[in-house]
């Protein structure tokens, strides 16, 4: 089977582009990704429930509070280190509060608000595998200001800061390479993600890996991929460029 045949075969979904669901399979895996990841950190930033006006000024003084008594950082800070301006932070924080009343965010939340943008697959496998890119504190959680930077990334930064996060991703068993258990398990979660069944797709998963590999690896043996030859094969197609540069969208 070839990569146009492997095109039709591709899990598709309602929340995959309609030109990212009918690309050749050596960009499907990436491609798809994209588009999941652009969609659902726009809906997660936008789904949270805003709190009335008359909110706003406590929930911004207990936002200076919070960071000067943590470190002498602002929402100013805050600006200066992501691509979010100070009225677009508070409405983020407002949104994050509302579901993290105590000012972190635990697995299991974020693994709920995941779910709801994928409701006919198992979302649960994707989310932990982004929750993991998360710096955590001692106890798992992620603090606003890391969550904050992380969205910045997914929605707004650089092309390569976008391809440097999804490597890390990709990178499950952080050694800094990308094995074919790494790429199994990833493409494994994006079908769960659209509802397939792996028992009748194991087969194809496999021929899924094996393109995948061969793409982006620069070894003869494709057995690994390293950081420099993941960006070289990206910058060098125009598909996969064009989907990471869709992530950008408003909040």
């Amino acid at each position: 089977m070839n990569a146009n045949n492997l095109s039709e075969t591709w899990p598709k979904s309602n929340f995959v582009d309609t030109e990212a669901a009918q690309a050749d399979e050596t960009v499907g895996p990436l491609r798809m990704s994209a588009n999941f990841l652009r969609r659902a950190s726009s809906n997660i930033l936008k789904s949270w429930s805003k709190l009335s006006p008359n909110e706003n000024d406590d929930i911004m003084d207990e936002l200076e509070f919070q960071m000067v008594r943590a470190r002498p950082h602002s929402i100013d800070y805050l600006a200066s280190i992501t691509y979010f301006n100070r009225e677009e932070i508070k409405d983020i924080y407002r949104r994050f509060k509302q579901e993290c009343p105590n000012g972190m965010l635990d697995e299991e939340t974020f693994k709920t608000v995941f779910q709801q943008f994928f409701p006919v697959g198992d979302t649960s496998q994707y989310a932990h595998f982004i929750f993991n890119t998360f710096q955590k504190d001692s106890f798992g959680n992620v603090t606003f200001e890391v969550f904050l930077q992380t969205m910045s990334i997914i929605i707004r930064g650089s092309t390569e800061e976008r391809l440097v996060w999804i490597f890390n991703l990709y990178d499950i068993d952080n050694d800094k390479v990308l094995g074919v258990q790494d790429i199994q398990l990833i493409i494994e979660s994006l079908y769960y993600m659209v509802g397939k069944n792996l028992e009748v797709d194991g087969q194809l998963v496999k021929r899924h890996i094996r393109f995948f590999m061969d793409k982006y690896s620069p070894s003869a043996d494709n057995k690994e991929i390293t950081i420099d030859g993941f960006l070289n094969t990206c910058y060098q197609d125009s598909k996969t460029m064009a989907a990471i540069n869709q992530y950008d969208c408003g909040i």
